[in-house]
């Protein structure tokens, strides 16, 4: 029996998200029922995380390479939970962290398509990246995925999958403050140049249009999309998941964005993080956005409110769509069958089939 409230809160926040990213409910009661306290999570995660890399492992020796790339994504996948909102055992996080980095670096040239590999020049370090190009010849549009707070290039295979489906290529990237970059920057509040340095390097791939270069952010990234819809003129098309107008709701924030915060920016106290996180915001820069955008949230996110979605629909300049789902909590994680589709259809619209032909509209679905 669980006898620490932090892991019920956890679960609380991030069970729809785990599900919608390929987490089996069977495999979650699974880690469940082997956690007593906190300092069970990673572990549990990552025992769980051992057994798929292990059948991926015995899969590729086999031959059967369908097989050992989904399990080495999946052990990937559960590296990663095991470690994203962990903060308390460092040893232990960055031993998932490795390893998650590794499973999917393992699982990369077995998907179809194949991920593959880049290393983004960004001023005196490189952003790990990956990119996936849809079938058929090029130059293709793109979507680059934009990562939040405690997500990584390595989870964004169910947003990649319906993109990739409807004739767009992805790149998934590690920015200032994520995933591997972590271990050399820190995140940064112009985190949008890194996004123009991401776009720089598509440019000189001839698979890439440069002409039909979206952005799709979730969560923090969410907020880091608009910045980089703002700044760079090459944006094509832009969609929001659960972003934030400005982030200054210190006290009401759950435990895990506020250890999250202090984490990604590196410093040594709450206080820090609060006056780090009070620099977020979106003045002078939600103006400035004049691509096609699309805006959706959750009426009932415990993290974001939606408020934060319509104050952004009334700052832009250019043609904003507004989908709320009333039932819908953060990112919508608890409905992937709707929000999903929704999404790579809008995108596509813009990206592959043309210009937009939807006008400024607002809807609740």
């Amino acid at each position: 029996m669980i006898d620490d409230s932090k892991i019920g809160e956890a679960l609380l926040h991030w069970t729809p998200r785990f599900l919608a990213n390929g987490v089996d409910y069977n495999e979650l009661q699974r880690i469940i029922a082997r956690m007593r306290k906190w300092d069970d999570w990673c572990r549990a995660w990552s025992e769980i995380g051992a057994e798929h890399e292990a059948q991926a492992i015995v899969a590729l020796a086999a031959g059967h390479a369908i097989t050992a790339a989904g399990a080495f994504t999946r052990a990937a996948i559960y590296y990663h939970f095991g470690q994203m909102i962990f903060y308390t055992d460092t040893a232990q996080k960055n031993a998932a962290h490795l390893k998650k980095v590794e499973c999917y670096a393992r699982a990369a040239p077995l998907l179809r398509p194949p991920a593959v590999r880049l290393e983004i020049p960004y001023e005196d370090i490189t952003l790990p990246a990956y990119v996936r190009l849809p079938e058929g010849g090029g130059p293709h549009p793109c979507v680059i995925l934009v990562c939040g707070l405690d997500s990584v290039k390595e989870q964004e295979s169910h947003w990649e999958e319906p993109l990739l489906s409807r004739g767009m290529a992805t790149l998934s990237f590690d920015g200032p403050g994520q995933g591997e970059t972590w271990f050399r920057m820190k995140m940064r509040l112009d985190y949008e140049t890194a996004v123009t340095a991401v776009i720089d390097t598509l440019s000189a791939w001839p698979e890439i249009d440069v002409a039909r270069v979206g952005l799709l952010g979730h969560s923090m990234g969410g907020h880091f999309g608009a910045r980089a819809a703002a700044r760079d003129p090459r944006v094509a098309a832009c969609a929001l998941i659960a972003g934030f107008f400005t982030l200054r709701r210190w006290e009401e924030m759950s435990v895990f964005l506020r250890a999250g915060l202090k984490h990604v920016f590196g410093v040594g106290s709450e206080a820090e993080a609060r006056e780090r996180a009070a620099q977020l915001t979106l003045e002078g820069f939600a103006g400035d956005i004049r691509c096609p955008l699309l805006i959706v949230h959750g009426a009932k996110d415990t993290l974001l409110p939606v408020e934060e979605a319509h104050r952004l629909k009334a700052a832009v300049s250019g043609p904003a769509d507004l989908l709320i789902f009333p039932e819908g909590n953060h990112s919508c994680n608890n409905m992937p069958f709707r929000v999903e589709p929704a999404v790579a259809d809008w995108l596509a619209d813009r990206l592959v089939a043309g210009p937009s032909r939807v006008g400024r509209r607002e809807a609740r679905i």
